[in-house]
């Protein structure tokens, strides 16, 4: 007899998407592919352990309002320190220096073409993070 391991969902993922519909539609992609990986899908910002930012480059107006969630998901993670943030999508591609080294407001930045890679990113930041290191991946 065969068992079967069941995936148990004690990490939450809380994901906002801005800009074009191709992001929203990423979105269920990252979900799902979360959802394989034991995440569970929370609409509670508080409860989560993993927060996403899908965003486009396109519209100047998602430029500034995701760095306003940035700083305010910063603030989160200064009581929650577990808390993991990430930026996904074009404008993640685009800014990723910014976001990673200069203004150090991210843990992860992930382009389009690497969704399928996001639970190994994932380890490695919380590898970086028990090491003291710091969370920064590029891609």
């Amino acid at each position: 007899m065969w068992l079967l391991a069941k995936k148990t969902h004690n990490k939450k993922v809380y994901i906002e998407s801005y800009g074009c519909q191709m992001n929203f539609a990423d979105s269920e992609i990252v979900a799902s592919i979360l959802n394989d990986d034991g995440y569970k899908i929370t609409e509670v910002l508080e409860e989560a352990s993993l927060v996403l930012v899908n965003t486009c480059a396109i519209r100047e107006k998602a430029e500034l309002t995701v760095r306003k969630r940035l700083e305010y998901f910063n603030s989160l993670k200064i009581k929650k320190s577990e808390m993991t943030v990430g930026v996904l999508g074009c404008m993640a591609e685009r800014l990723k220096h910014k976001f990673l080294e200069e203004e150090k407001i991210v843990d992860l930045v992930v382009g389009p073409d690497a969704y399928k890679d996001i639970p190994n990113l994932l380890k490695e930041v919380a590898s970086n993070k028990r090491s003291g290191q710091c969370s920064i991946i590029k891609r």
